[in-house]
């Protein structure tokens, strides 16, 4: 544009048959050559020229309503006769803008309720608001952004391959290292690893129940033990459960060891349990070979009965802390680094 001057627009055809309503259509985005006001000229083949016409309203991208010069802005040329298979076009000499008065400018730029406030948000360049259906443009200097449409993913592409996807792409390169050696890919595709059995993640709770029938006074009596089945798993003694007939002192022994003492009496009951679980809940960690057993002893006239309950958490366990060496693949990263232990 020139100052106070609007600039020629070259021809732009129709797209449709012009209609007796003043409406005619021409290329998307073509409508932002022209402006309301603006004098233009329409021509077809064997058709007059109509030269006193004007833009009466630019309605979307590629629609124009066309009226006679200086009438009301109601008031529409018949275009009917001028149709695409005459080859009809429009196009606009270089001119003087359109005078709009001051008071009209602040109309034109004040946003009405509920915003009540001077326009100065975005528009494109036919002055429609910039929307989710009408996206603000937004390109790279070397090309565009594409935004996935699902939850507004951003979409990335990698490949070891150039021209992938596309036709002039280069390779992209992702190295894996501990940031002084990188991982060394052998000539047929494949990698050398050293293995190590881990633990599996079975788990489950053990419990365990025995009882003690016709206890006789003084002398201390097993009423539950506990022996670890598999050198393969992990235990950990959770809790101890018991109870008598009569009034007694109860003992946890591991590997002979006691570790746990508790007495009953008649003012608390003549039942009771042992904790050994902490904030993981795991408890007292048992190997193999270990022994825990539950006694009682009481001082009481008589015999009495006793029962008693182990409880046990147990999971996977490692098998064997020995590497399985891959030996035979070579070396794992490039030469003098050390291979790298991946849990099987």
């Amino acid at each position: 544009m020139f100052e106070k001057r609007w600039a020629a627009v070259p021809p732009q055809l129709f797209t449709v048959n012009g209609s007796a309503n003043g409406v005619i259509k021409v290329a998307a985005d073509a409508c932002a050559l022209f402006k309301v006001k603006q004098k233009v000229i329409i021509n077809a083949a064997t058709l007059p020229v109509l030269d006193q016409i004007e833009v009466k309203k630019i309605l979307d991208d590629n629609t124009i309503v066309i009226g006679p010069q200086s009438a009301n802005i109601h008031t529409y040329t018949d275009l009917s006769a001028y149709t695409t298979a005459l080859g009809a076009f429009i196009f606009a000499n270089e001119q003087h803008r359109a005078l709009i008065p001051y008071e009209e400018v602040v109309r034109a730029v004040y946003e009405e309720e509920p915003t009540v406030a001077n326009r100065s948000i975005l528009v494109d360049q036919c002055g429609d608001k910039y929307t989710t259906e009408n996206p603000f443009p937004v390109q790279l200097s070397d090309g565009s952004i594409n935004i996935g449409t699902v939850n507004a993913e951003l979409e990335v592409q990698l490949s070891h391959q150039d021209n992938v996807p596309n036709p002039g792409d280069v390779a992209d390169s992702v190295r894996i290292g501990d940031g002084e050696y990188e991982l060394d890919i052998n000539s047929d595709g494949s990698i050398n690893v050293n293995v190590v059995q881990a633990p599996s993640n079975v788990e489950k709770i053990l419990s365990v129940y025995d009882e003690a029938a016709g206890v006789v006074a003084g002398s201390e009596t097993l009423v539950v033990d506990f022996v670890p089945a598999s050198a393969s798993k992990l235990y950990n003694l959770q809790r101890i459960e018991f109870t008598g007939e009569q009034i007694a002192l109860y003992r946890v022994y591991k590997n002979g060891t006691n570790i746990a003492t508790f007495r009953t009496h008649h003012g608390s009951g003549l039942s009771g349990r042992f904790e050994f679980t902490g904030a993981s809940q795991e408890g007292l960690p048992i190997v193999f070979g270990d022994v825990i057993e539950l006694k009682t002893l009481h001082q009481r006239p008589g015999t009495g009965s006793f029962e008693g309950r182990i409880q046990i958490y147990e999971t996977g366990g490692i098998a064997s802390t020995d590497l399985l060496l891959l030996e035979d693949l070579g070396d794992l990263l490039t030469e003098g680094s050390d291979p790298i232990a991946l849990e099987a």
